[in-house]
């Protein structure tokens, strides 16, 4: 073989065993590449834990209602103090009561204020001219009953649109009769519950409060006032007695009738025969 040629061959015998040694290198270094490219976006998205889209936020529906009692020593100064306030804070009065008994005067003022003025108007009232005896305020959560008769009338709504398509496509009159039978107790259902939801609507506007206050009079303060109070109330029970007494006039008549009966028949047994 001659010389040129044997050298050629072990040159590339050289390259070859070279690029043989190092191909595994080349995959490692590849494989370390490949572990640090960080994922794409798409793959982050896909190992998040699913978000809950937060739901719209529902204003509460709060009936408020109140009642307080008190005694003052001037109802018409009350009377003015409870008018003064009403119109300070924008509410009116449905109900106005004036109870006179022989003790004392009683009156009973019920009153509609807007929510938000609500503990406005018991403050002024209850630190006015009278004393208080007695508060009891409630609060009641309408808000189920609110959505609830909402989502029904919109629903019945949708239902009563339908059926309107209904009657115009419809050609029989049978089936007219039927459909307007039908739209009919819808419309009913309807109103009534738009009825429902116009008192909450109003309830929840507007809250309501009650003010019993009373005057004693003067007679009947103090030691002695009271005690004419007793004497007259003790005469007074006298009376009644005596007339439910006199009331009972029948059957004491009938017991006198009984009684001079039994008394000749016993009479008459003790007679000789």
């Amino acid at each position: 073989m001659k010389p040129t040629l044997k050298i050629l061959i072990l040159v590339l015998y050289g390259l070859f065993v070279s690029c043989h040694q190092q191909q595994p290198e080349q995959e490692v270094m590849a494989e370390v590449d490949l572990m640090q490219v960080p994922p794409p976006p798409e793959a982050k998205m896909a190992s998040m834990p699913p978000q809950k889209v937060p739901e719209p936020s529902t204003e509460r529906k709060i009936i408020r209602e109140g009642t307080i009692s008190l005694e003052t020593k001037d109802a018409k100064a009350m009377t003015q103090q409870i008018a003064q306030a009403v119109t300070r804070y924008k509410g009116y009065i449905t109900e106005d009561v004036i109870t006179d008994y022989e003790t004392r005067v009683e009156h009973r003022v019920t009153i509609r204020v807007p929510a938000s003025q609500f503990d406005a108007l018991l403050e002024a009232i209850a630190q006015g001219a009278g004393e208080l005896k007695s508060k009891n305020i409630s609060a009641r959560d309408v808000t189920e009953e609110y959505v609830d008769v909402a989502s029904r009338i919109k629903t019945k709504k949708e239902l009563e649109a339908r059926y309107q398509q209904l009657l115009q496509k419809a050609s029989k009159v049978e089936e007219m009769l039927s459909i307007e039978r039908e739209m009919g107790t819808l419309r009913s259902d309807i109103e009534s519950m738009e009825g429902r939801l116009r008192y909450l609507k109003d309830r929840v506007a507007f809250s309501t409060l009650t003010v019993n206050y009373y005057e004693i009079a003067p007679a009947t303060s103090g030691l002695f006032g009271r005690l004419g109070v007793a004497l007259g109330d003790g005469w007074d029970n006298m009376l009644e007695f005596l007339v439910g007494a006199v009331s009972l006039w029948p059957f004491l008549l009938l017991g006198i009738l009984i009684l001079l009966l039994l008394k000749r028949l016993r009479s008459s047994r003790k007679e000789p025969v």
